[in-house]
């Protein structure tokens, strides 16, 4: 491992943590109501609104205002790291550079709201290790690295933006979600072997590259059918437990309700959001990948230094330019895996183009 060189460390130091009046004054102001809704309208949020969730969301921050209470983002997530990434089970700087990205992106409204904002991260780990079969103690070893982070950051924004994170086993029955899942589980199996094999394979991409097949249980030594059988049952496991009747029967309203607005990634996009409409994030500027799927890394451009996270496919492309740098004497949270970070000290092709820049 190279030693640390100080430029990236202090552009780690001058970025992360860090919003004071220099790092706000590029920030659009808010002055408006319609001001207010165009910034949860931006770019960074994937998905177009649709008229009945722009006027849900108007509703909502104009009641905000009128009671002067905090608007809530609810961001509901996977709540593991893959398991291609190195620093799994536990965070690494993706997890960073996204809730630095969500924080700066919701600086000016909660400026703007009486009450401010606060952003609620939710754990949705628990159908985990019976879908992608990565084991209970991975997934306590990411939410307590995952819970560091969101502390830090907490501690250091603004007295308007509140952090906090939550698992769903910690407040709900989530045995009870479960065998609810696994009831389901014989009829959605045979509708999703009853689509057309180009369809089904559209429908099952996610839980191909999702399955650990070394993981919680060893199915390494599976056949090419066997696994079939558990990508098209985890596949079944996700539709399940997204269904919008199985939300409500078991956590109600909770993500939406009163001045909640839920917000969720690269799931957002996928048919299974088309009914609730949430809206739908970056991981960062301009990342599609989910923050907990992939890797956070900086980018030396030579007239400056940029933050962006890269997938498993990016990574790998970008691996002969990566290079692994110790990181020391900085104030971050207590996690081994934020003691060196990657950079790609040279650009390849669109590898991470549209990450941040600070000079």
């Amino acid at each position: 491992m190279e030693q640390s060189w100080s430029r990236y460390e202090r552009y780690l130091r001058q970025n992360l943590g860090v919003y004071g009046s220099k790092r706000a004054a590029g920030l659009r102001s808010i002055e408006t109501l319609e001001d207010a809704v165009r910034a949860l309208s931006r770019k960074h949020f994937r998905r177009k609104m649709t008229d009945r969730r722009r006027a849900d969301v108007v509703a909502k921050i104009a009641k905000a205002v009128d009671e002067r209470r905090p608007l809530t983002i609810v961001v509901p997530f996977g709540g593991y790291k893959h398991f291609w990434n190195e620093s799994a089970p536990t965070v690494d700087y993706a997890e960073m550079f996204h809730i630095d990205f969500m924080v700066r992106n919701l600086l000016s409204l909660s400026q703007f709201l009486p009450g401010g904002v606060r952003i609620e991260y939710v754990s949705e780990d628990f159908l985990v290790p019976y879908m992608d079969n990565y084991s209970p103690q991975a997934l306590d070893s990411y939410a307590q690295s995952f819970r560091k982070v969101v502390d830090w950051f907490d501690e250091r924004t603004p007295e308007k933006i509140r952090i906090s994170f939550w698992r769903l086993s910690e407040e709900y029955d989530t045995d009870a979600i479960l065998r609810d899942v696994q009831d389901s589980l014989p009829c959605r199996v045979g509708n999703l072997m009853l689509l057309a094999t180009e369809l089904r394979d559209q429908a099952l991409v996610r839980s191909r590259r999702s399955v650990n097949w070394s993981g919680w249980e060893d199915w390494s030594q599976m056949n090419d059918e066997e696994r079939f059988v558990q990508i098209v049952r985890a596949r079944a496991m996700e539709m399940a437990f997204s269904d919008i009747g199985f939300i409500e029967k078991h956590v109600g309203l909770r993500y939406i309700e009163d001045l909640n607005v839920c917000a969720v990634f690269s799931w957002g996009m996928s048919s299974d959001n088309e009914e609730k409409q949430f809206l739908t994030l970056h991981s960062a500027d301009g990342v599609c990948v989910d923050h907990w799927i992939g890797r956070g890394i900086l980018i030396d451009e030579g007239d400056g230094i940029r933050s962006t996270i890269l997938s498993r496919t990016q990574y790998e492309a970008a691996s002969p330019m990566i290079r692994r740098y110790e990181v020391c004497g900085l104030d971050l949270p207590d996690i081994q895996t934020l003691h060196e970070i990657d950079v790609l000290v040279r650009l390849h092709d669109d590898i991470g183009r549209n990450g941040r820049s600070d000079g």
